[in-house]
């Protein structure tokens, strides 16, 4: 028996199965139309001459192909190329050929891989072949794909909304269960690069087994009370509860994309502001009432923007922990966020913070607020009735 042979399929069909598992999940989600297994096409006298691992199709009938590799294809690129070829010449509905390869793949071949694709990129080979991904970039393909469709101001919305499910995902894929506890191959997972690291980050040692986790993205409204106009969404996006053997742990998640531009963040009414903070200075209160009401900064009188100048600075901390976390206002318990997971679009990386790093993060280097805070100061809907925060993700 050839061992390294047997290993090989393996891997091709555990990486094959996740992506499957992926686009089910996006069919499911009205991402995609439908997928195909092993499709084929040909001309009149052998109409299954061409083949690839995988066909997408969108809702707008666009199709995508996509050929699954665990390694450098050396031998068979100029297969792919033939095959993609008179695919899209057979039929015009196919209009990209990807291949996609694994995460955890030794470094070498994804060198190789990124070589092959600079070439595809810089017109160096002439290519039926679009793209060579790894399988968390295939993703964010086909979201960009999704949101063609959707006006710009809802893309943002659309693509946190459909990241903490992706995250909750992950973390509840009995594969990356299993290859933390060393009980299948390493290099397949389902996006397990994100899983680690967010695992790791909640101080579960590697060599502790886990027996399973719970993620869920379902989290309890804040209640309506005194402090808020109405009952609005918790800080929190995510939670997750790992079994270990003697313990049960639960961890708390705010789930951003990074966005060069302000946002908001956070918005109560002034009183909210001062109980919250316990403000006692009473010319900061009044400051504070009449920014309400006027909505901007920039409408306030001398004497407030001096108020806000002199005493607003010693409470920026517990205001940022309130308007990132939740702390300190009507959340409890799992509506208050404990960490903070930062997709980052323009380097495709996830990053994954404590509480306290981020909020220290946003104090250090958000530089262009107004006061000297790291937020902007508005009002949306009626004038006078709270202060809306806009901030950023870093």
């Amino acid at each position: 028996m050839n061992i390294y042979k047997d290993s090989r399929n393996m891997r091709g069909a555990l990486h094959s199965s996740m992506i499957e598992i992926l686009l089910d999940k996006l069919l499911e989600k009205k991402y995609i139309k439908n997928f195909l297994t092993k499709p084929r096409i040909g001309y009149a006298s052998k109409k299954k001459q061409f083949h690839f691992s995988i066909e997408i199709e969108f809702l707008d009938g666009e199709k995508w192909l996509i050929q699954t590799s665990t390694s450098y294809p050396r031998e068979r690129i100029n297969g792919y190329q033939w095959n993609a070829l008179n695919f899209k010449k057979i039929d015009s509905s196919y209009k990209k050929a990807l291949i996609v390869y694994p995460d955890m793949i030794d470094e070498k071949e994804v060198k190789k891989f990124e070589s092959y694709k600079s070439s595809i990129d810089k017109e160096k080979i002439l290519s039926e072949i679009d793209n060579i991904v790894s399988f968390t970039e295939l993703y964010f393909l086909i979201e960009e794909k999704w949101l063609e469709k959707e006006k710009l101001t809802k893309v943002k919305a659309l693509q946190g909304t459909a990241f903490e499910k992706l995250l909750v995902d992950i973390l509840s894929s009995k594969h990356n269960l299993n290859i933390w506890n060393q009980d299948t191959h390493k290099e397949i997972g389902f996006y397990f690069p994100y899983f680690y690291k967010i695992i790791s980050k909640f101080g579960i040692h590697t060599e502790e087994k886990i027996i399973d986790i719970k993620a869920t993205n379902i989290i309890p409204k804040l209640k309506n009370n005194h402090l808020s106009l109405r009952s609005s969404n918790p800080k929190t996006d995510l939670i997750v509860k790992i079994f270990l053997k003697d313990s049960e742990k639960t961890f708390t998640i705010s789930s951003k994309r990074t966005s060069s531009k302000w946002v908001a963040v956070h918005q109560y009414p002034a009183s909210s502001f001062i109980e919250v903070l316990n403000i006692k200075e009473e010319p900061l209160k009044y400051a504070l009432n009449e920014l309400q009401q006027t909505g901007a900064p920039t409408q306030i009188s001398d004497e407030s923007i001096y108020a806000i100048n002199q005493y607003f600075p010693k409470y920026y901390e517990k205001l940022t922990e309130w308007a990132y976390c939740g702390i300190g206002g009507v959340g409890t318990g799992v509506q208050n966020a404990e960490y903070f997971t930062v997709y980052k679009n323009d380097t495709k990386e996830l990053m994954i913070y404590h509480k306290e790093e981020y909020i220290n993060k946003i104090l250090t280097e958000v530089k262009n607020g107004q006061f000297n805070s790291p937020f902007q100061f508005t009002y949306t809907g009626e004038r006078g009735a709270s202060i809306q925060l806009k901030g950023k993700v870093l």
